[in-house]
């Protein structure tokens, strides 16, 4: 006696057997009673078939009888035989066709993978075992909600910094509440030797008198103020800074942070009227040039130098702007018709204010404004 699916008790015959859980199509209608049993199919009839004339034959003993009876003569037959039960054929298409209808190819077995690694099992009970102890569904985040508004974070520490920032505890009543708002910062890009203001406002939030130190904080360089408000008082605090050096410079003033440059300044230029005096030359008729270094760092003569004496007393003047904090007059050329010419080196540095006259005493290497 055996049950199927209901619980049903049914005396079934040894032919029929338990169904295994990949087998093909559904049952009928009609033999859904016996589910999860069916009948086990018996084997197809073996036919042996004569390969001289269309008799056939149940067994193989007959066929050979038959063929020593009814064909003594023929030559003999190339004999395909079966791998799986050892039945004889005469044509390859035969034993290929019993083979196809008697041993057909197992359907390939069910396999279960799991979606999530690459593991599999023979049984949908064993996948879902597998499943529930090597990857279990993973806790829900933790999420930190902010009491006051509702705001999410995902660690304890940034809800922490919201509410210190944006919702700060209210101060006691009869305190003091200064805070140092409103950083700024200018200009945030000068020369070296420039002053830059920097900033802030000190407001007492509070509903009491009540003093903090500002403390303003440039690359290391630290400058403190204290600052004395009344309730609902506030007023400006600012400190300066004068770059020494091109680089970036940070600020920080009481928490807040900034920061400006400070880079290297152009060469001040301008033009200057130069008189010459201190020559040592002989004859009556000579004249003189100076050879400018230019900001641009070319090195010449102002080209109206070359036409005309240039006496004693007459004026020599750049042909473009000069440096006017490093200005090098790089050769003094001297000299008449009559005794020819020559060079007296160069002079300088020397500092000079654009427009103005000086004379340069070739003896004493000295400038001075005339």
């Amino acid at each position: 006696m055996v049950e199927n699916k209901t619980g049903l008790a049914l005396a079934l015959p040894e032919e029929w057997q338990p169904m295994p859980p990949q087998m093909g199509p559904p049952l009928p209608k009609s033999m859904e009673i016996y589910w999860p049993w069916y009948k086990v199919p018996a084997p197809p009839e073996v036919i042996y078939s004569c390969p001289y004339c269309e008799a056939e034959f149940a067994t193989e003993a007959e066929l050979q009888a038959h063929i020593a009876t009814a064909h003594p003569a023929e030559p003999p037959q190339i004999i395909y035989m079966c791998p799986y039960c050892g039945a004889k054929f005469s044509t390859m298409s035969a034993l290929q066709a019993h083979i196809t209808a008697i041993h057909p190819p197992a359907p390939p077995p069910v396999v279960y993978a799991c979606p999530y690694c690459p593991a599999t099992f023979a049984t949908e009970a064993e996948l879902a075992y597998h499943i529930e102890t090597v990857h279990p569904p993973a806790p829900p985040p933790v999420v930190y909600t902010c009491p006051h508004c509702g705001a999410q974070f995902a660690t304890e520490a940034e809800l922490a910094s919201h509410i210190e920032t944006i919702h700060p505890p209210a101060p006691p009543p009869g305190v003091a509440d200064i805070k140092v708002e409103n950083l700024t910062i200018d200009p945030s890009e000068v020369y070296i030797g420039e002053t830059v203001e920097i900033g802030v406002v000190a407001r007492n939030a509070g509903d009491a008198s009540g003093t903090r130190e500002v403390t303003c904080n440039v690359n290391g360089k630290v400058s403190k103020e204290t600052v004395e408000l009344g309730p609902g008082d506030s007023r400006p605090v600012t400190f300066e800074a004068i770059p020494q050096q091109a680089k970036t410079y940070q600020v920080s003033v009481n928490g807040l942070t900034g920061s400006f440059v400070a880079s290297k300044a152009p060469p001040a230029t301008g033009m200057i009227t130069l008189y010459g005096t201190g020559f040592d030359v002989k004859g009556t008729d000579w004249n003189w040039l100076a050879q400018w270094n230019y900001a641009d760092g070319t090195v010449g003569v102002n080209p109206d130098d070359y036409y005309g004496w240039r006496g004693y007393n007459d004026a020599c003047t750049p042909a473009k702007p000069i440096p006017l904090d490093n200005l090098v007059i790089s050769q003094i050329t001297v000299g008449s018709y009559e005794y020819g010419y020559s060079g007296l080196g160069s002079f300088g540095p020397f500092k000079v204010e654009d427009g103005k006259t000086y004379v340069l005493d070739v003896k004493t290497r000295k400038l001075s404004e005339r």
